[in-house]
């Protein structure tokens, strides 16, 4: 009796053994990616940071085969856009921001930053091209950032030079004759110094056909980006 009783006891100590070692893995598996948030002047976790904001990492964006800011927008909670040409050039948060060069508010209140240089009012060169992430913050940003984010502020970071050498290529293709190729290449410059180099050529002869001038180049798109970036030791 004494036994069989032993038995049991060492059989459902293993089987917990067993249960619990599953369930560590699956947790593993399930645990989130960190992710830091840099545009309120210092790194730290998305979840500590008081401003309400959304982040774009570099997998959302690939995931979206995004080109351009404007294709992810639709993403991003309480954000809207107002072309410029036949890209999106001024931001709307929550309502607030300017929509067009030539009606108020001239100045624009939603901050628009590309690696910590202000681009506000100008975001049609906000491709997508080697960008690590980008983050939204909706609200009031005027004491860190000026009258330019009143109503809030688009920051994008484009990835840092690596002190190893590396290289990726890339090629697409879409409807409407659309076509993308790009090129990186990254690592060392010198003992203190790191460079990076992006470049992506993108066209398209674009969706909306002129039936009167017999065309359907009315939104076409032909963009050459070329972007550098050295970081210093």
């Amino acid at each position: 009796m004494f036994d069989s009783r032993y038995k049991l006891y060492i059989t459902l100590c293993l089987f917990s053994c067993i249960g619990f070692m599953q369930s560590l893995a699956v947790a593993e598996e399930n645990m989130l990616e960190e992710i830091i948030v840099t545009a309120d002047f210092r790194d730290r976790n998305e979840l500590s940071t008081p401003t309400s904001i959304t982040v774009m990492t570099e997998e959302i964006i690939k995931s979206r085969a995004a080109q351009h800011f404007e294709e992810l927008v639709n993403a991003i909670p309480n954000v809207n856009y107002a072309a410029g040409s036949n890209r999106a050039r001024f931001f709307q948060i929550r309502g607030i921001g300017e929509r067009s060069q030539f009606v108020a508010p001239i100045n624009p209140s939603v901050g628009f930053l590309v690696d910590n240089v202000d681009f506000s009012g100008a975001a049609t060169i906000a491709t997508m091209l080697d960008v690590e992430q980008v983050e939204v913050l909706r609200g009031p940003q005027g004491t860190r950032y000026g009258a330019n984010a009143l109503a809030g502020l688009i920051n994008i970071k484009t990835h840092d030079p690596e002190d190893q050498f590396g290289a990726n290529l890339k090629a697409g293709a879409a409807d409407f004759n659309t076509k993308t190729i790009g090129a990186m290449l990254t690592g060392p410059v010198s003992e203190m110094v790191n460079g990076r180099l992006a470049m992506e050529s993108h066209s398209s002869d674009g969706y909306y056909e002129n039936d009167y001038l017999q065309t359907k180049k009315n939104n076409a798109q032909d963009e050459l980006s070329i972007r550098g970036k050295l970081s210093a030791e």
